[in-house]
């Protein structure tokens, strides 16, 4: 084989792509994916937040977007792609269920700009952006979390009116009372946490005051 028939063999394109419809296509899959990476990163509400996921997703759009436009041509090459892939196995548990929400659009997304759906991807992105931007915003406002407050000779009387004044709803969990020292656990919807730490620090006989993020309503 001499060097004009190794060039022409590497250089073979079995995909039915021309080069120039692979990058428009890689390009298209790159920017609504950093789309996606960008929306996560927005409205991802969990303290330890996780960068090599929103990571993961553009690399799941490319990766996806490349085999859709090697094997959208080829039938006996997609048999062999789908068997090859059936071996993977996927070891990481996903720990929030919306995540898994992400991974099946930036896999809609390589799937759709790999076979040149370009108008379907940039509608598709934009639209659930809007709608994933508006829910996380609606959610942030009936955020449920769990107030913990520790003291000496607590009165709940004065704690109760205290978060009815900041117009806090709240309900009361559990009571733990020892010789002087109280603990109240409540469950409360609150929009500015901050501020209501600094009010229950100024109240006598609190010592310590916790807020824990819980779900949302």
């Amino acid at each position: 084989m001499n060097k004009n028939e190794i060039f022409s063999y590497l250089t073979k394109n079995v995909s039915g792509y021309t080069v120039g419809q692979m990058v428009t296509n890689l390009i298209v899959i790159f920017v609504l994916s950093l789309v996606i990476f960008a929306v996560y990163k927005l409205t991802t509400k969990r303290v330890n937040y996780y960068s090599n996921f929103a990571i993961v997703l553009v690399l799941t759009s490319v990766v996806t977007g490349i085999i859709m436009m090697i094997i959208e041509s080829n039938l006996a090459l997609s048999l062999g792609m789908v068997g090859a892939l059936s071996i993977i196995r996927f070891r990481s548990a996903i720990k929030d269920p919306v995540d898994t929400g992400y991974i099946f659009w930036a896999v809609a997304i390589g799937i759709s700009a790999g076979t040149g759906n370009f108008i379907l991807a940039v509608i598709a992105t934009l639209l659930i952006s809007v709608f994933v931007i508006l829910f996380s915003f609606i959610s942030k406002t009936c955020l449920k979390e769990v107030l913990i407050i520790r003291g000496e000779n607590l009165s709940a009387r004065e704690i109760n009116a205290l978060l009815k004044s900041k117009g806090v709803k709240f309900t009361q969990k559990s009571k733990s009372s020892g010789r002087t020292k109280q603990e109240y656990i409540y469950e409360i919807t609150c929009k500015n946490s901050d501020m209501l730490l600094e009010d229950l620090k100024a109240v006598n006989g609190i010592e310590n005051v916790n807020i824990v993020s819980g779900v949302n309503i």
